[in-house]
């Protein structure tokens, strides 16, 4: 029993101490200017003042419950880019992107919003349309 209570205890610290971590690597990249931006991709980036990417992978489960909404916001807004890690892995180490879905919100070549995980269509929303503001 209690060797259960102690793995069960390391295994929440554990989940709770990388979600904390992911976060703090996303609010350091806020204001990061990236420079090796392949051409293809800096021209779609440059047609908008703000352009969202997400970053995913087919196999990930938490991309598949985002695909769909993504896919929906991408037919009322154009500013957003569909990238497959498994495909594109350049630009996951460019981006630095360490798990997947990942929002990634550019204002020309400089990151204005970086977050892991599953979002809330409103929040995207207002990121959409309005930016970010701090």
């Amino acid at each position: 029993m209690d060797f259960f209570l102690y793995a069960t205890i390391i295994f929440v610290v554990l989940f709770v101490a990388f979600q904390v971590y992911m976060q703090t690597i996303g609010h350091f990249k806020k204001g990061k200017k990236i420079s090796n931006i392949p051409p293809d991709l800096l021209r779609k980036i440059e047609r908008h003042p703000q352009t969202l990417l997400y970053f995913y992978t087919p196999k990930c489960s938490a991309c598949r419950t985002m695909n769909p909404l993504i896919g929906r916001l991408s037919q009322k807004f154009p500013n957003i880019i569909k990238i497959d890690l498994l495909e594109e892995t350049e630009l996951g180490r460019i981006f630095g992107i360490l798990g997947t879905p990942t929002i990634v919100l550019m204002e020309r070549t400089t990151i204005r919003y970086f977050g892991v995980g599953v979002r809330k269509e409103a929040f995207l929303r207002s990121l959409l349309q309005k930016g970010i503001s701090s």
